[in-house]
């Protein structure tokens, strides 16, 4: 007997949180782990990502994008800074506000972060034979297209730079798509 389109969802939408649980504490979290031990936790590898991939972002651009409070991007921030991953320098267009950077460090750090990952993930698509590696590429690149023009995340999430949209970045256009995404649109 065929699963009815309700047991479906039920085990899609398990298997869609087991997916984002396994990306996000055991593949990223465990790669962190490995690479930089307790000197940096999630949420700071995670500022890290949103700085590299938005040069020159301002605090409050930060703030929005880890759904976080002023005063909370301002201690991670200050944290970051303290451990030279991150430099903040006066912002051009605002006296007021600051541009935050990746130091060399930072992006050595993240980069590191990043092919551990990546290592990690190898090992488990290896379980795989290549046609289903491309399948599942193919079907979950279907899903999250289709999730992204359902709900709000069109709104929110750059589908090509996995980045949230910020209001006042230094990277985002003001029709509110990443330049990355323009770029790849064009090409």
């Amino acid at each position: 007997m065929k699963p009815t389109l309700t047991q479906n969802l039920e085990q899609l939408s398990h298997l869609a949180s087991l997916t984002g649980e396994l990306m996000s504490r055991g593949l990223t979290q465990e790669a962190l782990r490995r690479v930089a031990g307790s000197a940096l936790t999630p949420t700071q590898l995670r500022a890290l990502g949103l700085i590299g991939g938005h040069d020159g972002c301002s605090l409050k651009a930060l703030a929005a994008g880890l759904d976080v409070s002023f005063p909370s991007a301002t201690q991670l921030v200050d944290r970051l800074e303290g451990k030279r991953l991150i430099s903040r320098q006066p912002s051009r267009a605002d006296r007021r506000a600051v541009s935050l950077r990746l130091t060399p460090r930072g992006r050595q750090l993240a980069t590191r972060v990043e092919r551990e990952r990546l290592a990690r993930l190898r090992q488990v698509l290896g379980k795989l034979q290549a046609g289903e590696q491309e399948t599942l590429t193919r079907l979950l690149g279907r899903f999250l297209e289709s999730a992204m023009t359902a709900v709000a995340a069109r709104d929110t999430l750059c589908p090509t730079c996995a980045h949230p949209y910020f209001d006042h970045c230094a990277v985002n256009r003001p029709a509110g798509r990443c330049r990355l995404a323009e770029e790849e649109a064009v090409s």
